[in-house]
């Protein structure tokens, strides 16, 4: 568990600078990205055909990378990517704005899911900076987090996964197990990686049960020792 206390910089790909984003959100160590909750959840489980999909409303989509087009350098400081999928039927274009990291892990022939917002009509259908995801991904529910400056969603989500792997090494939970049955709830292990990474609505509310639980108690705990 000791690990899991260790400065936050120790982590692959965060380092000093990184160190320095993540302590405006209150991130120290490895222990407090897992209890960094996720705002939200991008749900790529249920993709739309590019033809169904509606125009300027959030909405996922499954598409293979046709090929992909030369950089346009518009402006100093501003790069336009552009990729043509397709889902079979209808093709999309694909936009990313200064993002060449994002552009090169696009690979031809592969199959994405991106949840974003299409525009144009049928016969022309862009998504401008989705989120995108490997369609052979095995986490279909995705967390959404607050972020600072200096400090992207896929950076964090990394993050937040090393912080998972180290508590799976060195598994604990600090309830007593009377306690968490009296108010059935789930393990604090189960909890911890079903917030970030749900397997479904169960697992979720089962998560949040837990954790809802554990502040509660904590606050309670304060306000005791406050009064003593």
């Amino acid at each position: 568990m000791d690990a899991l206390f260790q400065p936050v910089a120790n982590l692959k790909g965060i380092g000093t600078k990184r160190a320095e984003a993540l302590e405006k959100l209150g991130i120290r160590t490895p222990y407090d990205l897992l209890y960094h909750v996720p705002r939200g959840y991008l749900d790529y489980s249920h993709p739309v055909p590019v033809a169904a999909a509606p125009t300027g409303e959030p909405c996922v989509i499954r598409v293979q990378i046709v090929h992909k087009l030369a950089p346009q350098f518009i402006r100093k400081g501003m790069t336009i990517f552009k990729a043509v999928a397709t889902d079979g039927l209808n093709d999309v274009t694909v936009i990313l704005y200064n993002n060449p990291y994002g552009f090169q892990a696009l690979h031809t022939g592969s199959w994405y899911r991106m949840s974003g917002k299409l525009q144009g009509g049928l016969l022309r259908r862009e998504i401008s900076a989705p989120h995108v995801l490997a369609d052979d991904s095995k986490e279909l529910i995705y967390p959404s987090y607050p972020l600072t400056s200096g400090i992207t969603m896929p950076i964090l989500v990394r993050a937040v996964k090393q912080a998972i792997e180290l508590m799976r090494q060195q598994p604990f939970d600090w309830m007593p197990e009377e306690m968490r049955l009296e108010y059935e709830l789930a393990e604090y292990n189960f909890a911890a990686v079903q917030i970030h990474f749900p397997s479904g609505q169960e697992q979720y509310l089962e998560a949040r049960k837990r954790l809802a639980f554990d502040e509660f108690l904590l606050f309670i705990m304060g306000l005791k020792q406050l009064k003593e």
